[in-house]
């Protein structure tokens, strides 16, 4: 193993830029090495699997060596590699994907929050993942694409209410698309602009870490249960890609991206006890369930 890549090596040199950028180095780190074996899963799989077991979050660069290696000119550049594109398929943790052109994210100062969501259960729940990770001062913001759907202000004002009541600064906005082919990836693109455009002013736009559901209301999901999250494991998840919206960010974004998978709401047992679908969530925040 080249000494660059040893974990003493990756920690020491972790450690000095915690240092540098003055980040409290008195959590618990811990470096795991492990080797792949003929005839094992690929090293994608074995990194999906380890996280899935052991973190909430798992955060990845959008690429890794091999691509580093061909240079910043190769036409695929700006495409995920493949560990990426595994991981943020399906695993229960939480994926931070991070590209070359990422800005930092602030260590001390505000940071800022875009969620999109679709009226799905697993951008809801997008949501309620981004909200756990929110500090003090940071700002959420909320958006919807409508298409052919007109219901964009009515969701969005189900958002900032929510928001409201968890004393939660942001905004919720929605954004309309016509045309009669409007595509994931249109939609995707569109997000990108709201996103990191700024392109309405302060009040949304220039987001720090951009928050989506791993897949859309195109995909139908069962009900979250252990059993059934074993079965789809094993059945449908590597059939399962993700949705279009979600790769054209991740294969576009110059913000960090958090996806949130169907793995982790499936995974979740306890998630329509505790949280409710997202109809059930919508009923009550419009007032429709007392």
């Amino acid at each position: 193993m080249p000494a660059m890549y040893h974990p003493d090596s990756i920690k020491a040199s972790f450690e000095t830029e915690a240092i540098k950028a003055d980040i409290n180095m008195s959590h618990k780190m811990e470096f795991v090495c492990e080797e792949k074996k003929e005839g094992e899963k690929r090293i994608r799989e074995m990194i999906r699997d380890y996280a899935e077991h052991h973190a909430d979050v798992i955060v990845l660069g959008s690429f890794g060596a091999k691509m580093e290696g061909k240079g910043v000119e190769h036409a695929d550049f700006r495409c995920i590699g493949s560990t990426t594109a595994t991981v943020t398929r399906g695993c229960k943790a939480k994926c931070l994907v991070v590209s070359h052109t990422c800005q930092d994210l602030p260590l001390k100062n505000q940071r800022r929050f875009f969620c999109a969501i679709d009226g799905s259960d697993i951008s809801h729940h997008a949501y309620i993942q981004a909200i756990e990770m929110m500090r003090k001062g940071d700002y959420m913001q909320v958006c919807f694409i409508e298409t052919e759907r007109t219901y964009g202000k009515e969701i969005c004002g189900a958002y900032a209410q929510d928001m409201l009541s968890k004393k939660i600064k942001g905004v919720a906005k929605s954004f309309k698309l016509e045309g009669d082919s409007v595509t994931g990836e249109i939609i995707g693109t569109k997000l990108l602009e709201i996103a990191e455009g700024g392109e309405v002013g302060d009040e949304m736009g220039m987001s720090d870490i951009i928050v989506i559901g791993s897949h859309g209301l195109s995909t139908t999901l069962p009900n979250a249960s252990e059993n059934v999250y074993q079965e789809y494991k094993k059945g449908q998840r590597d059939a399962n890609k993700k949705g279009s919206v979600a790769e054209q960010i991740l294969n576009g974004s110059r913000s960090s991206v958090m996806v949130v998978t169907a793995d982790s709401l499936l995974g979740g047992v306890d998630y329509e006890l505790k949280l409710g679908t997202y109809k059930e969530w919508f009923r009550k925040a419009t007032g429709q369930e007392k």
